[in-house]
């Protein structure tokens, strides 16, 4: 793990009391990092993430010292079904603490990124990601890209 023993930050396991701050980290960093797709169709899908995605994943988060979420990462099995930072921490590392945890429980992972979202897929590329396979998404239009993880590349 990359966290150093003098951070406060921590990885947790899922718990209720933090749905709400996981719901914050995931509009917010939702919608700034894929802008390409509106606003109003993340808000039409909050309600979804909340109680149907959230309950269904294995979630593990990172809080600071006043135990706030700053990141999450939730998993359908080997599958990546997201990986949020808040905004204000992103380049931090947060990121890549939270793929080392869960590296370490599953090994290797899977995930998909909207083609147009640069950010992430340069962030899963040095997290030992390739580019598997495209398919365009019936509800947005837009072009999601399968990556897998080969733990010979990390």
């Amino acid at each position: 793990m990359y966290i150093r023993k003098d951070n406060p930050m921590k990885i947790k396991k899922f718990e209720q009391k933090y749905t709400k701050d996981i719901i914050d980290v995931w509009y917010r960093s939702t919608t700034k990092g894929q802008s390409f797709i509106s606003e109003e169709f993340w808000q039409k899908h909050k309600a979804t993430v909340q109680d149907v995605y959230l309950p269904q994943a294995e979630t593990w988060l990172i809080v600071n010292e006043e135990d706030q979420c700053l990141g999450f990462i939730s998993l359908l099995g080997n599958f990546i079904g997201g990986l949020f930072v808040s905004p204000e921490f992103q380049g931090r590392g947060i990121g890549m603490n939270l793929i080392s945890h869960v590296n370490q429980l599953k090994g290797e992972l899977s995930v998909d990124v909207y083609r147009k979202n640069m950010k992430a897929r340069e962030f899963y590329k040095k997290c030992g990601f390739n580019d598997i396979k495209e398919e365009i998404q019936e509800e947005t239009g837009e072009v999601l890209i399968t990556m897998m993880q080969s733990m010979k590349n990390v």
